[in-house]
C-alpha cells in the first residue's frame, strides 16, 4: 500500500471514532433512558436513530472498501476481514465506554452535546422538510412535550438556582407522556357512582358525602356507564316546584370515555379541547376500570390537591419513625421504592397493596406478613376482602 495515503485514511479514522462517541454518548444521555436523540415524531427521529452498531457496520465498510482498492489481490481478503473484525470490537468498545461514561455523567455529556446536536437537528430538518414537501407552519410550531423534556433534562443541573419544588414540578411535566391512565386513574372499587334507578331525593346525600361534584351513573352495573350527573344541575331541579317528576336520567351528560393506556399529556390535551373535567377509564373488553379526572392529571404536576371537602383524615403516606411509614394500599410502588430507596420484584401490580396481595396469594388478613429483602411489609387494616393500609418498615432503617 502507499504509504502516502495513510495520514488521509488516519485522519479518517480519527474522526469516525470521535463522531461515533460523540453519538454513542449523546444516544445515552437523557431521561428514562431516552437519551437526547430522542424525538416524538417519527420523521425527524429517522436520521438520529440508526444505531451505533449501524454506525459500526458503515464505518467499517468505507474503510475497508478504501483500503481494498490499495492493497494488492493476494492480501485483500485477509487484511479486509482484519480490518472489519477490528473494527468492530473497537467501535463496540466505544459504545459500551461511551454508555458508562453517559450514564454517570449525564448533565456533564449533555451540555456539551446539546450545541453540537442543535446544528445537526437544524440541518437534519432542512433535508427533512425539503424531501417530505412540507410547509405546514402549524407542524413547525408544534412543540412536543417530549422534545420539551430533552432541552428540561438537559439544562437542569445548569438551574441551580431553581426552587426544589419548581424542579419537582417541571420533572412532573415532562413525565407526563410516560404515565397512562391506568396508573393514576381512580379504581373501579372506589369509585362512587349511582344507579340510574335511584331517585333525586335519594341521591342528594351520597353526592354530599363524596365531595365530588361530578358523578358517573351506570345502569344496572358498573360496566354500562350511561352518563355523568353534575351537582349544579342537581341543585337546579331541586329548586323547581316539579322536581319531584325529574329522574336521573334527565340530567345526564354524556360520559368521555378513554382506553386505560391513554398517555396522560395527550389526555391533558383532550380534555382542554373537549372541555371535559371527567374521563371514564375502560378494559380492552370495554369493562370500566375506573375514573379521571382533571384533578387527576394536575395532581401528577403540582403535588396533593386539597380543597374544603378533601378528606384529609385519612392521608396516604404517615411517616411514623425513622424506617417506617404508613401506607394507603393504593399508593403506587414507585413512591415506595424512592422513598426507602429500594426495588420491590417485578409482579405485573402498581400499588402496594396489589403487590402485597400477589405476594401472598390469598385473601389477606390484618397482621399478614410479607418480607423482602430490605423490607417488612404488614397489614394493619382490611376493608372486606380489599387491603386497606399497610405498615412498610425498612430492615436497614434509613431516613425516610
Amino acid at each position: 500500500m502507499d504509504t502516502d495515503s495513510l495520514p488521509p485514511l488516519l485522519i479518517i479514522l480519527a474522526g469516525s471514532l470521535l463522531l461515533f462517541t460523540f453519538l454513542s454518548l449523546a444516544e445515552h444521555t437523557g431521561s428514562n433512558g431516552g437519551g437526547i436523540l430522542r424525538d416524538n415524531s417519527p420523521s425527524q427521529r429517522a436520521w438520529f436513530l440508526i444505531s451505533p452498531f449501524k454506525y459500526a457496520c458503515i464505518v467499517a465498510i468505507v474503510l475497508s472498501g478504501f483500503f481494498l482498492i490499495r492493497l494488492y489481490i493476494t492480501q485483500v481478503w485477509l487484511d479486509a476481514a482484519i480490518l472489519f473484525v477490528v473494527s468492530l470490537l473497537v467501535l463496540t468498545f466505544i459504545h459500551r465506554l461511551a454508555s458508562a461514561v453517559a450514564s454517570r455523567h449525564q448533565g456533564a455529556v449533555a451540555r456539551f452535546a446539546n450545541p453540537l446536536l442543535a446544528l445537526l437537528r437544524r440541518g437534519e430538518h432542512r433535508i427533512i422538510q425539503g424531501n417530505s414537501g412540507t410547509g405546514n407552519g402549524a407542524a413547525r410550531n408544534d412543540v412536543s412535550i417530549s422534545a420539551e423534556s430533552e432541552t428540561l433534562d438537559i439544562t437542569e443541573e445548569e438551574l441551580v438556582g431553581m426552587d426544589r419544588h419548581d424542579r419537582e414540578m417541571l420533572r412532573s411535566i415532562i413525565q407526563l407522556d410516560n404515565s397512562t391512565a391506568h396508573e393514576v386513574m381512580v379504581p373501579r372499587l372506589d369509585v362512587m357512582a349511582l344507579d340510574i334507578a335511584t331517585p333525586i331525593r335519594q341521591a342528594v346525600e351520597p353526592i354530599i358525602k363524596s365531595g365530588h361534584s361530578r358523578i358517573p351513573v351506570y345502569e344496572e352495573t358498573m360496566d354500562r356507564i350511561v352518563g355523568i350527573i353534575h351537582s349544579l344541575d342537581l341543585l337546579q331541579i331541586l329548586s323547581r316546584d316539579d322536581w319531584s317528576q325529574a329522574t336521573l336520567r334527565d340530567l345526564l351528560r354524556p360520559a368521555y370515555f378513554i382506553p386505560e393506556t391513554k398517555r396522560l399529556d395527550v389526555l391533558l390535551e383532550e380534555f382542554q379541547q373537549n372541555a371535559v373535567q371527567m374521563a371514564i377509564v375502560v378494559d380492552e373488553y370495554g369493562g370500566t376500570e375506573g375514573i379521571i379526572t382533571l384533578e387527576d392529571l394536575l395532581e401528577e404536576i403540582v403535588g396533593e390537591i386539597e380543597d374544603e371537602f378533601s378528606k384529609t383524615a385519612d392521608p396516604e403516606v404517615e411517616v411514623e419513625e425513622e424506617g417506617v411509614a404508613l401506607f394507603s394500599a393504593s399508593v403506587t410502588n414507585d413512591v415506595i421504592e424512592e422513598m426507602f430507596s429500594v426495588k420491590l420484584d417485578n409482579q405485573d401490580v402498581d400499588t402496594i397493596g396489589g403487590y402485597v396481595y400477589m405476594s401472598l396469594g390469598r385473601m389477606p388478613h390484618v397482621g399478614d406478613l410479607v418480607e423482602t429483602d430490605t423490607l417488612t411489609i404488614e397489614i394493619t387494616s382490611v376493608l372486606g376482602r380489599r387491603i386497606h393500609k399497610v405498615r412498610v418498615k425498612a430492615k436497614d432503617p434509613t431516613p425516610i
